[in-house]
């Protein structure tokens, strides 16, 4: 906001304009990515994430936008793919374990930048923390472009005959995957999770600062303790529906309680509530 002159409002869209990218391209994306290698597409996706680091070459606000919008195009590739990249490694149950972990990952990453970003930009400079994370992306974009492997190259150049990895089943039109009773509920299951996430997320340390005068490093540090919970949610979430053979409970109670924690984290300035309520916000979010 100092360095351009920008309102609240504007302010926002760098925050926003993120998911809004990712709700528009992800079926596009979605449709062209099946059609390709899933390594190629995957890492294309790895290195539009990477955009961040072209951040201090960026000579206004919308340039810096644009960034933005390249790591939300890139985040939309990834997902899916990845996705389908773990379905091809790994049998239906082990897919549970394999996601938790990765998205133990996930919210690992999530943990370091609440807790780093901050000090990361009042030693050097705003841009520093978005640069510096650009370039574990592209890393580990460079990383998956020279050692990832799509597992039917794998095992044709090898000659082993493996079975399907996942269940024989008819293909169903494009429509018909649209309208499926499963593709709806899983869709406004996780456009409320994710929306919720994203608010919470961009939106709470700034509250915390404001409203409650927490200094902003200890705002920005508090959501880091949902990441943890999150991770050791992600790890319990990938192997209870393994021992107990179900997941729709695994789906159902986090999202009830996902809300009512988010609500308690911003309605009570008392910091044992918040600290709980962050905590359980990030387990049940995962």
């Amino acid at each position: 906001m100092q360095a351009y002159q920008l309102s609240r409002g504007s302010a926002g869209w760098f925050a926003s304009v993120a998911p809004l990218t990712i709700v528009l391209v992800s079926l596009p994306v979605g449709i062209i990515g099946a059609r390709f290698s899933l390594k190629r597409t995957f890492a294309i996706g790895a290195f539009l994430q990477a955009a961040g680091i072209l951040t201090p070459l960026t000579t206004g606000y919308l340039p810096l936008l644009l960034t933005r919008v390249c790591f939300a195009i890139g985040t939309a590739i990834i997902v899916p793919v990845a996705t389908a990249i773990a379905a091809e490694w790994f049998t239906n149950r082990e897919l549970p374990l394999v996601n938790g972990i990765t998205m133990s990952f996930v919210t690992l990453g999530n943990a370091i930048a609440f807790v780093a970003t901050v000090p990361i930009a009042t030693a050097l400079c705003w841009t520093a923390p978005i640069t510096i994370y650009g370039a574990v992306a592209l890393t580990c974009a460079t990383a998956w472009a020279i050692m990832g492997r799509d597992r039917s190259r794998v095992h044709k150049m090898t000659e082993v005959t493996v079975p399907p990895v996942l269940d024989t089943r008819p293909d169903m039109s494009f429509r018909q995957v649209l309208t499926h009773r499963s593709t709806i509920l899983l869709m406004l299951a996780v456009t409320a999770s994710w929306a919720l996430g994203n608010a919470i997320g961009s939106w709470l340390p700034n509250y915390y600062h404001e409203v409650f005068k927490m200094p902003l490093e200890k705002a920005s540090s508090i959501l880091a303790i949902a990441t943890v919970g999150g991770g050791l949610a992600c790890i319990a979430g990938g192997v209870l529906p393994m021992q107990l053979g179900r997941r729709k409970p695994f789906l159902i109670v986090p999202g009830v309680f996902m809300g009512l924690s988010a609500l308690s984290a911003v309605l009570f300035n008392n910091p044992v509530v918040i600290y709980l309520s962050v905590a359980l916000f990030g387990i049940f979010g995962m």
